[in-house]
């Protein structure tokens, strides 16, 4: 009883998509499964993005905090350098796309849709 609900709803989503995107419902699915390579496409895009420039990020300012040290010979900023460094890194990180989303995009594009489906229902 509980699966057929679930079958009902996931149609019903389906049946709303291809509505907004004004084809077959019969449609829809190849074009989300599409849309699973382009979602996963997208997430290696910005997790490259990301990791260049929380390195180059990184780079810079143990360049720069090392040369405040230098000239002010100021003891006190070598624990400031690195706390700054580990919540660069940090940041980085929060902003990296799901690992396993992307994974998953690639190698199982049905799991993904029906995923992406089944999340749609909750909202």
């Amino acid at each position: 009883m509980e699966t057929t609900n679930i079958s009902e709803q996931i149609m019903s989503v389906i049946n709303q998509v291809a509505e907004k995107l004004g084809v077959a419902a019969e449609k829809v699915y190849p074009i989300l499964r599409k849309q699973a390579y382009v979602e996963g496409l997208s997430n290696i895009f910005w997790m490259v993005v990301v990791s260049i420039l929380t390195i180059l990020l990184i780079k810079y300012w143990i360049q720069f905090i090392s040369s405040v040290i230098e000239k002010e010979k100021d003891e006190d900023l070598i624990p400031a350098k690195w706390i700054v460094t580990i919540v660069i890194i940090g940041v980085g990180f929060i902003f990296l796309p799901s690992i396993k989303d992307t994974i998953t995009a690639f190698l199982n594009p049905d799991w993904y849709v029906f995923n992406e489906l089944l999340l749609k229902l909750i909202k």
